[in-house]
């Protein structure tokens, strides 16, 4: 377990730990608000907290959120060797940094399992980049990040926020909830869309008009963001390969990823990884925002590339999951 304890660090208190491929932690508390960065190996998890039950599959780039007082019960893991880097948030801390909390890490929702947001990530691995290398960018950048970080937290997972609200007629809160978390569940799967209208009991026309109402644009459309939204946070992971991102990620191959996420970002994923951009890069301005039209082209030249390579070989066209995430054992640590 990595520590920071030098006093002359000005950020937010945070460390790092590695864990094999299974194992389980003991019941305990955290005791401020924390956020899990994971990377490592593909592995399932069995989270038991504030009277709730989680199972998830964890991947590269996933985060957790724990608000502060929450009981962990048990935890469990098994898979591949993994390792995540933690953040607190103590109140104490976040007044020195100056930072505007006009809400919390709500306990009344419980935790946030396998979050996908690469903002996060970006931010939470500069600065864990900073305390291992001494600083080498100044104490001013390291607040900085650390502002930026406990703002962006707290103004999109604090417990006054509410999730997506509807543009007009459309999804009702626990519908959209429902639906987000079936999407992300899945999104290194096939997802069709009389499987999204069932989930909240709809005819698949009709769906179709609420949740544009509700989401701002398509099924289609918000589930490739989403696909390329966990690519970003996973190709942060120079150990996780395209390939392994692709398919982690829901997309038939390499090349339909690399296709797909150059219409959203500009960039290809090695140009993206290679360059450490950030979403605000001004590369990704220079193409137009991927349409449906653009969305549907791409997938039909997969399937075709996937046909000419079925065509050439004895061999099925290779499909998989990221071997990219962790086992889940949770970090209390104290910072400094």
């Amino acid at each position: 377990m990595f520590k920071v304890t030098n006093k002359a660090w000005g950020g937010l208190p945070l460390g790092s730990c590695r864990f094999e491929a299974s194992g389980c932690a003991p019941a305990h508390s955290i005791p401020v608000d924390t956020i899990l960065v994971w990377s490592g190996g593909k592995s399932l998890v069995d989270l038991q907290c504030g009277g709730r039950g989680y199972t998830v599959q964890r991947h590269s780039g996933m985060v957790d959120f724990f608000p502060a007082g929450i009981a962990i019960d048990h935890v469990r893991w098994q898979g591949q060797p993994t390792g995540c880097i933690a953040v607190m948030l103590p109140p104490e801390q976040l007044d020195a940094l100056g930072v505007e909390r006009r809400c919390t890490l709500d306990p009344a929702r419980g935790v946030r399992i396998g979050v996908t947001d690469s903002h996060v990530v970006d931010l939470v691995r500069r600065l864990h980049a900073q305390a291992l290398d001494g600083q080498t960018l100044g104490s001013l950048y390291v607040e900085g990040l650390s502002v930026t970080l406990a703002s962006y937290i707290y103004a999109h997972f604090g417990a006054e926020r509410t999730s997506n609200p509807p543009m007009g007629p459309g999804l009702s809160a626990s519908q959209r909830e429902r639906l987000i978390a079936l999407i992300e569940d899945r999104l290194a799967e096939p997802l069709h869309l009389s499987e999204l209208a069932a989930e909240v009991g709809y005819s698949q026309d009709h769906f179709l008009r609420l949740f544009s109402a509700s989401f701002g644009l398509s099924p289609h459309r918000y589930v490739i963001g989403r696909r390329v939204e966990r690519a970003k946070s996973m190709l942060k992971d120079h150990d996780c390969s395209l390939v392994t991102v692709a398919f982690a990620c829901g997309f038939s191959s390499q090349a339909h990823f690399s296709t797909v996420f150059k219409l959203h970002a500009g960039v290809t994923p090695g140009r993206y990884r290679n360059d450490g951009l950030a979403e605000s890069s001004p590369f990704a301005s220079k193409e137009r925002p991927a349409n449906d039209a653009d969305l549907a082209r791409a997938d039909v030249d997969a399937r075709s590339a996937q046909a000419l390579v079925a065509l050439r070989s004895d061999n099925p066209v290779p499909s998989g999951t990221c071997p990219a995430t962790l086992g889940s054992q949770l970090i209390a640590a104290t910072g400094r």
